[in-house]
């Protein structure tokens, strides 16, 4: 995998959209690569379709708004999912 800087909206955060559906045919050993490879002081976090993770101010907590989940994922590739209406912590 190779990474590129993006919009830098929110420098350390790494969104993958559309996550439920990637991770159907991406596979385990590539997304192992991904994950392996992004950047150090970097968040993963899969936000499936239909769904949105958001902040009200910089201030205030993220929250899962939507259908579906979030995920945010460790360096070692363990996944934590968040419901809609959940606080997402983030450690960045």
């Amino acid at each position: 995998p190779q990474w590129v800087q993006a919009f830098g909206v929110v420098p350390g955060l790494v969104i993958m959209p559309h996550f439920d559906r990637v991770a159907h045919f991406v596979g385990q050993e590539l997304f192992r690569a991904i994950i392996a490879s992004a950047p150090e002081k970097t968040v993963l976090v899969g936000v499936d379709e239909d769904t949105a993770l958001v902040r009200e101010s910089p201030d205030a907590a993220w929250r899962v708004s939507g259908r579906q989940t979030v995920s945010v994922f460790d360096t070692d590739g363990a996944r934590t999912m968040y419901q809609a209406g959940a606080a997402v912590l983030l450690d960045m």
